[in-house]
Parts: structure tokens; sequence; C-alpha cells
């Protein structure tokens, strides 16, 4: 499908009242809505290229908000490849498969779903997946917002410059991220976890402590160089992605 300046604003028309619900967008849907229609009227010469697009989207809430009218992916367009570090903007308008590492620097936009063996959004990056996204290990510091559902082992969102988004539902094994920083409409992970509650040895680290493989542990009287205290994130990513278990038990918690 070709695309122009009427059919994405029909879209917007059409889809204003859907996106004015989104869990991800309610929070500055007005302006987000606002400025997406300013910028689709605004298109000059346009030769329907959506990377155009890009450079006019000022959040990644916006960008959120385009995917969504490019959708639903287009046919023939899935694409796979054994690993991505993407340092440039990107636009996939199918479905995104990735054998292994999937790094995001830049700003990634799969309109469909996304599958991948490890996905991390650097600090500077940004990840905006339409559909669903299906891996052993999300990671990062930077902005991840998902249309659908998300399902991993591992879930870490914990940097304060950073967003963890889900319209969908969350399904880990263990997530881990701070409240300020997360917006999970359905969190149904086995064990979840409040970043920001975990800095101390108290119940809520402990309960982790206890649950997570001795594998991902610092020696006794140590503490991660990436992680809170003993419970070392690179080795739980680790063991996620090698298809290890991270943790011991089954039994669902909910630590803060």
């Amino acid at each position: 499908m070709d695309f122009d300046q009427k059919l994405l604003q029909d879209r917007l028309s059409q889809r204003k009242s859907l996106l004015s619900k989104d869990p991800i967008l309610a929070p500055r849907k007005a302006e987000v809505l606002r400025r997406l229609n300013a910028v689709l009227k605004g298109l000059k010469r346009w030769k329907g290229d959506v990377m155009d697009l890009l450079p006019a989207m000022k959040t990644p809430e916006e960008v959120y908000a385009l995917a969504a009218l490019l959708t639903p992916p287009q046919a023939g367009k899935r694409q796979a490849c054994a690993e991505l570090v993407a340092q440039q903007p990107s636009i996939f308008l199918g479905d995104l498969h990735v054998k292994g590492l999937l790094h995001v620097a830049s700003t990634v936009v799969v309109v469909g779903s996304l599958e991948a063996k490890e996905v991390s959004v650097g600090e500077t990056g940004v990840l905006v997946v339409a559909g669903d996204l299906t891996t052993r290990a999300c990671t990062g510091d930077g902005w991840l917002l998902v249309g659908g559902n998300l399902e991993a082992r591992l879930a870490l969102g914990y940097h304060e410059a950073g967003v963890f988004n889900v319209a969908g539902t969350l399904r880990a094994d263990l997530a881990i991220f701070s409240d300020h920083g997360a917006n999970i409409a359905k969190d149904r992970s086995k064990h979840s976890f409040d970043f920001q509650k975990l800095r101390e040895p108290n119940a809520a680290y402990k309960k982790l402590e206890k649950l997570v493989n001795p594998a991902a542990l610092a020696p006794e009287g140590e503490s991660a160089d990436l992680g809170v205290l003993r419970v070392d994130f690179r080795e739980l990513r680790r063991l996620a992605v090698e298809g290890k278990k991270p943790l011991l038990v089954n039994k669902s918690t909910r630590g803060g």
C-alpha cells in the first residue's frame, strides 16, 4: 500500500477516538494528536516515504501515534535478520524477526509485531512496536512503547530517564521497572518488582534475592556492577538469553 497525505489524515480522523483511549497516549493525548494533525496538514509535495515523517515527530508518543496510523502491517513486508544494531532511524512496515540481538540506539518503528532473542534499548533509543513483542530478555535505558502485548522471560526497565510502556499485557517470568517510568496496562508477570523499592536490603529485596538463580548473585558482601545490591542484571539477562532459568521458583510474587 502506498501512503499519501489524505490517507493518513483520514486514518487519524477515523482512529482519533481509539487513540484517545490508548493507555500510552492518555497522559498527553490532546497534545500528541494535535501535533500529529498539524504535521499531516503541513505536508508539502510529500512523496509517500514514511521515513520523511520521523524528523517531524518531537516525542516518542508522537512516533507511537504515527505507527498506529501506518497499521495494519503491509502484506509481504515481513523482514528477518540475524542481528540488528539500529544506529539510524528505521521503519519496518511489517513484522520483524531478529534471530539474535536487537539493539536500539536511535528511533526504530515496527508497524507489525517484533520477535527477537534479545531486545536492548539504549539510553538514546526509542523502540515503538505497534503489535506484539516477543523476546527472551527485554532490557534498556531508553524508551520502549508496545501497542500490543509483551512476552519475555526477563523484562527490565529501570533507568530514570527511560520509559517502559505496554498498552496490552506484560507476561514475564521476572519484571523489574521503576513505577514512575512504567505504564503497563496489565502486568501478568510471575514476579514483578518496583526497582525503586529494591535499593536497600528490605523485605522486597530479600524476596527477589531468594528467587533468582545463584549464578546471578554477586558474592556475599559485594554488589553487582549493574543491578541492585547482589542481584546482577547482566547475569539475569545472560541466563534468559541463553535459555537457562534466571529464577529458581515459579510461584507468583508481587514485590512492591
